[in-house]
């Protein structure tokens, strides 16, 4: 089985519907830094749930958007 790559528009997509997308790219880029990965188009589900850690330790808004993706990701992690 291939393994399920992410993209962080994914992320983009979610938080933009509470944030301004200047705010929104810094905070995903230093959940990246943050997370110790570096910055590319695709993440496996791994680094995915790294880069979702770092932006719960965020809190507000973003800590709630990132628990949901977070639940997402175990659950399609579940269902394969």
């Amino acid at each position: 089985m291939a393994e399920v790559l992410w993209n962080k528009d994914v992320i983009r997509e979610k938080l933009k519907l509470f944030q301004d997308a200047a705010v929104i790219d810094q905070e995903i880029s230093g959940a990246i830094v943050k997370s110790g990965l570096e910055d590319k188009n695709e993440y496996n589900t791994e680094e995915m749930m790294k880069i979702l850690e770092a932006l719960i330790s965020y809190g507000g808004y973003v800590a709630f958007v990132a628990r949901n993706l977070k639940i997402n990701l175990i659950c399609k992690g579940l269902s394969d």
